[in-house]
């Protein structure tokens, strides 16, 4: 980038004197949005409009998403945006539906989801929503913590009536959201259940509303119902609406686009959100029920339109990103989803699934598919299945793991020694018998294991001393990190041995062992260095 910037304001203006074309400007702003430089790139754009060139719509596109990323912070990327809107607006100048995507994706990354799901309303009246607009909603929908869980489920289901087929990164980042987002205002959760099911089911579904509501003495006023122009308008949606792509920008007066981007931006900061009513204590489920019954395959397919969670969901339930899970199939249907759409999932997908589950029988079946796909594991899926078989207390599940990666090949990291660290070493024999089958399948011993096991409270002072004899074998050097361990280790037994004395144990032997380790680590220091 810096080659290129020099060859337009050193090589053409400054030697050869030549004036540059709208697309060098073009071609610089657009490799410099790639790194996020959001001062150069408004820069050179400044440049350009001195120059009297008017920006094409890839500029604009482009200065949007320098902005999702900039270097210089989230407050300066949405302060840039922003006021590119407002330049927008001065100029007469409508986005193209390229533009309006990046717009959406960039307010999404700034965390500005009320602006973005504006800016998604003003684009669905000039253009026919694709697979790009609704991704990026989908990522303005994974930025919003409290309510990002609901937005997406909309969205999806939008998706499905304008009959727009998902791509493997629509599932990614809907796994996304289930990882990380709530489900936010229960109200208006069934608000967005309500306003995206098909227009056929819109009538019953209000009676069947209507009923629950009536049934579990809750306020009909605290539940809004869909209006009949916004059903209307959500259904013109799946209608074929002219798709005018990346043409040159219109410069009419009369466009919509013109009359709500300042709209879009200045309407998103009023609070819209639906306030927490006595219809957040909504439970359709007997009051007995928990979590694990309602995790019990009991939800519909939230995703599709015709479903609604009435009589079925408890949503005190829906508290974790595994119930979120369930709600939209559980493991099972997630992937069976996937294959319906002719998407096969790939290891990245798995990932984010073995992040989310939390029973043995789901990583199982995690693992049989990813068998049935001819997909290999990586040490990352292998660590998280090992860290919440440790958690759950399944030692001997966990260690079917160290044969899956022998199998695979799958080279362990220090987070795979760490757990079998704790799993396996319980005192002095299992430690020793640990090592020696590591050094046995030649597996590398590193520092961070040894730090491990320095701080195994199953271990005794000579158990410690033992590793340190075997990391001056095997030239293991200690790091700063692994000094703070020994140090932490004699001030603990130091203090041990402190509180015995007072209580009259005692306790001769455990203070000879404490200054043979003392004397040997000071020993062992001279002669093993720090790690470079």
């Amino acid at each position: 980038i810096d080659r290129a910037i020099d060859v337009l304001q050193v090589i053409m203006l400054k030697n050869d004197r030549i004036r540059p074309l709208p697309t060098h400007y073009y071609t610089l702003i657009s490799l410099i949005s790639k790194t996020g430089d959001t001062r150069k790139a408004f820069g050179f754009y400044k440049k350009m409009r001195d120059f009297g060139y008017e920006p094409i719509p890839q500029v604009f596109t482009a200065l949007f998403n320098a902005c999702s990323k900039s270097i210089y912070g989230k407050e300066d990327g949405f302060q840039r945006a922003t006021k590119l809107i407002y330049t927008m607006k001065a100029n007469n100048i409508t986005p193209t539906q390229i533009t309006f995507n990046a717009m959406i994706k960039t307010f999404g990354c700034l965390g500005q989801t009320e602006i973005a799901l504006h800016l998604a309303d003003q684009s669905f009246k000039l253009y026919k929503p694709d697979d790009k607009t609704f991704a990026n909603i989908l990522m303005a929908a994974a930025g919003d913590e409290k309510n990002g869980f609901s937005l997406a489920i909309g969205v999806w289901r939008i998706a499905s009536l304008c009959q727009i087929k998902p791509t493997l990164y629509h599932y990614m980042l809907l796994l996304r959201v289930v990882r990380c987002c709530e489900i936010g205002d229960i109200s208006t959760f069934y608000q967005v259940l309500l306003q995206t099911s098909p227009f056929s089911m819109q009538k019953q579904l209000c009676e069947t509303l209507n009923k629950d509501l009536e049934l579990n003495k809750v306020n009909k006023e605290t539940i809004c119902l869909p209006s009949d122009s916004y059903i209307q308008e959500l259904n013109c949606l799946s209608q074929n609406i002219p798709n005018t792509g990346d043409q040159i920008q219109s410069r009419s007066n009369q466009t919509q686009a013109e009359l709500c981007l300042i709209d879009a931006v200045s309407s998103s900061q009023q609070d819209t959100s639906v306030s927490s009513t006595e219809a957040n204590r909504l439970t359709v489920h007997p009051p007995t029920a928990n979590s694990s019954q309602v995790r019990n395959n009991e939800f519909p397919d939230v995703l599709k339109p015709g479903e609604i969670l009435l009589r079925v969901l408890n949503m005190h339930a829906v508290q974790n990103k595994y119930v979120r899970l369930d709600m939209l199939g559980g493991v099972s249907g997630f992937l069976a989803r996937m294959k319906i759409d002719g998407i096969t999932p790939n290891v990245a997908v798995f990932g984010q699934l073995f992040d989310i589950v939390d029973t043995l029988q789901e990583e199982d079946y995690l693992f049989s598919m990813m068998e049935e796909l001819g997909i290999s594991p990586d040490i990352d899926i292998i660590s998280h299945a090992m860290l919440k078989r440790t958690r759950r207390m399944q030692p001997e599940q966990a260690k079917k793991l160290v044969h899956l990666m022998e199998e695979k090949g799958i080279q362990p990291n220090i987070f795979i020694f760490k757990y079998l660290n704790y799993i396996m070493c319980k005192d002095g024999d299992t430690m020793r018998q640990f090592l020696d089958d590591l050094l046995a399948n030649e597996l590398p011993l590193t520092v961070h294991l040894m730090d491990g096991l320095m701080r195994n409270t199953h271990l005794t002072l000579e158990d410690k001393k033992y590793i340190l004899q075997l990391m001056e074998q095997q030239d293991i050097h200690p790091t700063t990190y692994f000094l703070e361990t020994l140090h932490k280790v004699l001030s603990v037994t130091r203090e041990r041995i402190i509180v015995q004395k007072e209580k009259d144990i005692h306790v001769s032997d455990e203070e000879k062992m404490f200054s043979d380790f003392n004397k040997f680590m000071e020993e062992w220091l001279k002669r093993v260095p720090l790690k470079k």
